[in-house]
């Protein structure tokens, strides 16, 4: 027993400097580069809406470059950031480093084509710039599925029409294969009802209940009622709550039921349903009846923002200016701006609105001669920086800007603007003439309210004229 006691003892004492002198010369665990936190940080400030990299987080991306230039990460988070905030030097910069870190077969090149393909068009970067790019994202074997179709999005907004067919077989072969469910979404947002029915089969639809709508909704544009009416009754009762009431929308929309946009949305609010809330102001939207949209689209906005689309909250955007609702036009802009930081238009729009609604004009000015540098020739941005400059009290300065418009035709809104100027330059008659030509209900309030000091003034002196002569 002592014997077997002290083998016991003499293995496990064996074991133990095993073990010991195991631990001693394995290698150490590898600690994470001493610039990875800079990294995470950058990379956050890229993707969250409305922030922007801080300037000494920059400086400290320089310094780890100089230690180490050769650096892909580094280079690509240099790139990323110049593409944003740069100068056009540096701008152009970016896109030659991006370019060259886009020819890897790597996850920093995916990220380089997206960024080249996914921003808008800007001084130092041609279209050919972006369709190259986007281009190469399709068939990257690394790139995302959803990467891939907005790519292809902008294929065939870029490409002429010649080039469709090809483009759009391109997405089919590659997507399908790897997220059908998405690749039909946007199938269907396209109005490409065929191209579903060619790839969801009757029995893909019955047996995957992510592949019903697509196949049921490409049914219905159709006009097959039939087959639709048979293929949900088939799967009704293993449909949720979510995915019938929105069948049965469709199904009365087809069959020309005038309760079936009123019903889904009741069923929407009564469940605190956004997703819903936002198909049913779509579906109201395609049938004419914006009011109903309106009121979808500014609910989901306010309650549930991030269900709210991007192309959704642009329609609710262009609905609150139709329906003059300043305040909540002001918000969709916000929200647009916010996902989309260094989009000129979403700036624009929303730099208007803001000095509008009385934001310090000054501050904007700067604003939007940064953002009019993109884009020289855009009335839109001109017309911006031109408003902001009559706030901040120069007229003189309003109507320079205006004449660099040249003969773009002006909306009521503007007409308001370069009238406004003219009535503070003392020149009446040609204000005059610009006023006339608009009414209160072409514009927003705080649009029509630019005029109308002037526009008082002019009466009390018309008035007083009247008097002098009696």
């Amino acid at each position: 027993m002592k014997i077997r006691t002290r083998l016991i003892a003499l293995a496990l004492s064996s074991v133990t400097v095993g073990l010991f002198f195991w631990n001693k010369n394995r290698s150490p665990k590898p600690q994470a580069p001493v610039w990875e936190p800079l990294a995470l940080r950058i990379k956050e400030s890229f993707a969250t809406p409305g922030q922007r990299i801080s300037d000494e987080d920059l400086r400290e991306l320089l310094n780890y470059l100089k230690e180490a230039p050769d650096n892909k990460l580094l280079r690509l988070l240099r790139a990323r950031a110049s593409w944003r905030i740069g100068n056009l030097e540096l701008r152009i910069a970016a896109k030659n480093e991006l370019q060259n870190l886009s020819k890897r077969n790597d996850q920093e090149a995916v990220q380089a084509l997206m960024d080249l393909a996914f921003f808008p068009i800007r001084q130092g970067v041609f279209e050919e710039d972006i369709l190259d790019a986007a281009d190469r994202l399709t068939q990257h074997p690394m790139a995302s599925p959803a990467s891939k179709l907005r790519a292809t999005d902008i294929l065939l907004r870029g490409r002429p029409a010649s080039k469709h067919d090809s483009i759009l077989e391109q997405a089919l072969e590659q997507v399908q294969h790897e997220d059908k469910p998405l690749l039909c979404s946007w199938l269907t947002s396209k109005g490409l009802h065929q191209s579903t029915l060619e790839i969801v089969s009757s029995e893909e639809a019955r047996t995957q209940p992510e592949l019903f709508q697509p196949r049921f909704q490409a049914l219905l544009a159709y006009g097959d009622l039939e087959s639709a009416k048979e293929l949900f009754n088939q799967l009704k009762f293993r449909l949720n709550d979510a995915k019938r009431s929105k069948a049965l929308a469709h199904l009365g929309l087809a069959s020309r039921d005038p309760e079936a946009i009123p019903n889904y949305l009741d069923w929407a609010y009564e469940n605190d349903n956004y997703p819903a809330l936002v198909e049913a102001g779509r579906l109201a939207l395609l049938n004419q009846r914006p009011d109903a949209a309106l009121v979808a689209y500014s609910t989901v906005l306010r309650k549930s923002s991030r269900d709210l689309g991007q192309d959704e909250c642009t329609q609710l955007l262009q609905l609150a200016l139709q329906f003059r609702d300043s305040k909540l036009a002001l918000s969709a802009a916000q929200m647009l701006q916010a996902r989309s930081p260094y989009h000129p238009a979403h700036l624009n729009n929303l730099n208007w609105l803001k000095l509008i609604h009385g934001a310090e004009p000054k501050p904007i000015i700067e604003e939007a001669t940064r953002t009019l540098a993109t884009a020289p020739r855009n009335p839109s941005f001109i017309s911006t920086l031109a408003l902001a400059q009559l706030l901040a009290g120069d007229p003189d300065a309003t109507t320079q800007t205006l004449r660099r418009r040249g003969g773009s035709p002006m909306q009521p809104s503007e007409k308001a603007l370069l009238a406004a100027a003219l009535f503070a330059q003392g020149k009446n008659s040609e204000a005059q003439r610009w006023s006339s030509s608009i009414t209160e209900k072409q514009m927003l309030n705080e649009e029509w309210a630019l005029l109308q000091p002037h526009l008082k003034k002019q009466n009390t002196e018309k008035l007083g004229e009247k008097k002098s002569i009696k």
